[in-house]
């Protein structure tokens, strides 16, 4: 009996580490894709602005 208690413990221990192990890995690529979109959105918004002075320049 006791070494039944052993191993569940064990493989619960593993499967809350494994868990958290998760939790963090898609906490970090969760992290990467809002930031990832705020530099895309902001580059686009410089892109954008850069195109526009340049059209305005050339109808000057």
């Amino acid at each position: 009996m006791v070494i039944i208690i052993v191993i569940y413990d064990v493989k619960y221990r593993f499967a809350s580490t494994q868990k958290r192990l998760k939790n963090r890995v898609s906490a970090v690529i969760d992290t990467t894709v809002i930031v990832a979109r705020h530099v895309a959105d902001a580059s686009s918004l410089d892109i954008h602005t850069w195109l526009i002075r340049r059209k305005t320049e050339q109808i000057i």
